[in-house]
This record gives C-alpha cells, structure tokens and sequence, in this order.
C-alpha cells in the first residue's frame, strides 16, 4: 500500500510535520484564552522552543512609548543548557543588533554560524552573553512578528538548533556535535508561530491598555467625585482599601457563610470598582444638598468677621489717640513704639482667633485642644454695629463652634 512504500525517512518527516501542525494547533487556542502577559510569553518561548528542537530562545517587543527613539525591549529569554538570571533591557532599534535589524526591516534572518557573519553586513551578533555564561552560539534564526497592519512588534530569535530533542549543550565539542542550521521546514512552522505570537501579544496588550485606560477613568471619576465635597477627600479610596481588606479576612470569619469563601482575582477588581465609584451619585446632586453645612449661618459668619474688623480698626484708632497724648505730654519714640506693638499684638491676637473660629466653623473633624481654644475665644469682647462693646460669640454659636465633627448639636 502507499504507507508501506514510503521511505523511512519520509514517514519520519511526516510525522514530525504532524506533530508541530498540531503543536501550533493546540498553542494557538492556548495563547488566545490566556490573560497574563507575562505567561503568555513563556508560553511563546517553551512552545517555540520545542517546536524548533532548540537549546534557546529570546523574545524582544518593539518600545514606541517615544515615537522619535524607537527601542527594542528584551522581555524574556529561555536556555535548557544553563540557568542564568535573567533581566530586561532596552536598547536603540537599529541595525547594530541582529534583533534590531530584523525589527527595523521585517526581514528574517538565517545564520548557519553567528561567530562568522559577513564583516559587511549592518549587524554582528553580540558575544557577550556567550562570553560571560561560557557558552556557543552557532545556529540563529531571527522573525519578525507581524500585526495585522504588517508593522512588526517583536522579534523571536531562536539559537542552536540541535539533531535531537532535549540535548544538553554543556561543551563545546556538544555544540559542534549537535547543532544543526535551522532548516526550511523548522523555519515555516516557526514564522506560524511568530504570527500567532503577534497576535496573542497585541489582543493582550490592548486588553491591558484598555485596563488602564479604564483605571484612569475611575481614577478621574473619583477625583471629580471628591471635588464636590472637599471635606470627605480621600473617602473613596479609603472604602475601597477597607473593603479589599475585609474581602481578604472574609474566609477566616466565624460565621458559615463566610467561612472559606474566597473572591477571585476578577472579583477583588470589580470589588474595588465598586468601593471606588459607591458616592457616584454625588456628581448630580445640587450643590446646597450635596455639601455639609458649615456650622455657623452665613448671616452669623458675616456679622463675627464684621465685628472683628470693627474692632480691629477701634484699637488702631486708640493707638492713634494715645500717640497724641504722648506728643502732647512730651514723650518720645520710645512710647510710641511700646504703644504700635501693643496695638499689633491685640490686632493680631484677633486675626488669630478669627482664623480658629473660620477652621472650627468647617463641618470637619476638630483636633484635640481646639475646645480649649473656643472657650477663650467665648471670653472675648467686641464692638457691635452701635459701637457697644459686647460678646464675641453667644453660647449657642458657641455650642455650635464646638461640634466636635460635622455639623449638627443635639
């Protein structure tokens, strides 16, 4: 039959060409279900990896967060014959690197031997990971990956192509044993995997930019929120911390229903939304509901500052008076002086107690010893508009003034 007229070698290809179909297969509904960036990438790497019977593989996304200086982020890289700690870099996008020249152009790039590029080409391959780790590179195969609007995003850069699976590269008579070009048949699967990986990434990224376009909504909601009433600023986040906090205790509570049960990932982000956005409603409510009242009416407010300033100007009038009588008596400068700074330190005196009635009068926590404060303020004197000298405050603005929070007296 047609089965057994087949060459050994070819069953083995076939094999092997089937075997990667449904690799790809399988990885492409893999990568389109996953959430996590960062996993997402790995999953690009170990896959690639296997596909291609490789000791390594790196992966570089395009930067464009500066439209005028392009670079090439190095995001993960994987090698089965050493471990070696791993760190992201950015560097230019040009055609310096292999990496570079292949995202500046789209152009793939197929190298037998990286120690032994033509001098003439723009890029040469960096030795010194190779150097620093004790390794050799010797197959390299750089794609492109595409999006839709044919710009690339990235670079998969795949080294060391070995005969067999699982190889481990450890000296340099292995490499040389084992390594192998990358062939044409390794190098359509991998340009699959390169569009898949295009694709998976850019619907990730948009969904994470879409996330944090949709934070910075909430965020400014919040602020618009909590610029209607100032004096509950930071109410909102302050909700929300507590109720991350109590969705995080929930399990440990007494009480059945509670007990064990525990919120999702997706569950803690909607929660927060939630906390964050629960005062809402305050952007439509008029302004005389919305905000607390101060303490004080506005009628009562207009008639205290009215009186301290008529008082204010009744000292300095005094110490007019008193000026005449020293030049009149003979005195000097020196009596003079002593007189103005008496007259300031009461006049001064007096815009310190206005400024302790103003805080007091807001609909806010009062600080401790504020009380006190209040009380010698409850002693003072002041001129009316008949020009009587009588209480600053009365007991019920008074009691008023000394709620310790919000607005309302018994």
């Amino acid at each position: 039959d047609e089965q057994s007229s087949k060459r050994p070698d070819d069953i083995a290809h076939e094999s092997e060409s089937n075997s990667r179909l449904a690799m790809l297969a399988e990885l492409g509904i893999a990568l389109s279900a996953e959430k996590k960036l960062s996993t997402l990438l790995g999953r690009i790497l170990s896959e690639g990896r296997a596909m291609a019977c490789c000791d390594a593989v790196s992966l570089f996304l395009v930067d464009q967060s500066e439209p005028d200086n392009p670079q090439l982020k190095f995001m993960l890289a994987q090698n089965a014959s050493i471990d070696f700690p791993f760190q992201e870099k950015k560097f230019s996008l040009n055609d310096g690197s292999i990496a570079g020249y292949v995202a500046a152009h789209g152009a793939e790039l197929n190298i037998d031997d990286a120690y032994h590029i033509d001098p003439k080409a723009p890029y040469q391959f960096n030795r010194s990971f190779d150097e620093e780790m004790h390794y050799r590179s010797v197959s390299l195969l750089a794609i492109p990956m595409m999006n839709h609007r044919e710009e690339v995003i990235g670079v998969l850069q795949f080294n060391n192509r070995t005969r067999t699976a699982g190889v481990i590269l450890n000296r340099l008579d292995e490499v040389h044993e084992h390594v192998v070009p990358f062939d044409e048949g390794t190098k359509v699967v991998l340009r699959a995997l390169a569009s898949q990986s295009a694709i998976a990434i850019e619907n990730r990224m948009l969904i994470e930019s879409i996330k944090r376009l949709f934070d910075g909504f909430v965020q400014a909601s919040v602020a618009a929120i909590e610029q209607r009433d100032p004096t509950t600023s930071g109410h909102s986040f302050r909700v929300a911390d507590l109720c991350l906090k109590l969705a995080e205790v929930m399990p440990m509570s007494k009480e059945s229903r509670f007990r064990d049960y525990q919120f999702s990932s997706r569950d803690l982000t909607s929660l927060r939304y939630a906390a964050l956005l629960h005062d809402f409603g305050k952007v439509g409510v008029r302004e005389s509901v919305l905000v607390k009242p101060k303490k004080l009416t506005a009628h009562q407010y207009d008639v205290l500052r009215y009186r301290i300033r008529l008082t204010q100007e009744y000292m300095r009038r005094q110490a007019l008076e008193k000026h005449l009588q020293i030049v009149k008596q003979g005195g000097g400068d020196a009596d003079i002086r002593l007189v103005n700074a008496q007259a300031e330190d009461e006049i001064a005196r007096l815009d310190e107690f206005w400024q302790r009635i103003q805080n007091a009068n807001e609909p806010s926590v009062l600080p401790d010893g504020y009380f006190d404060h209040l009380r010698e303020i409850r002693q003072l004197s002041a001129l009316n508009a008949e020009g009587e000298f009588m209480p600053l405050i009365t007991d019920k603005q008074h009691l008023a003034l000394s709620v310790p929070k919000g607005s309302l007296t018994d």
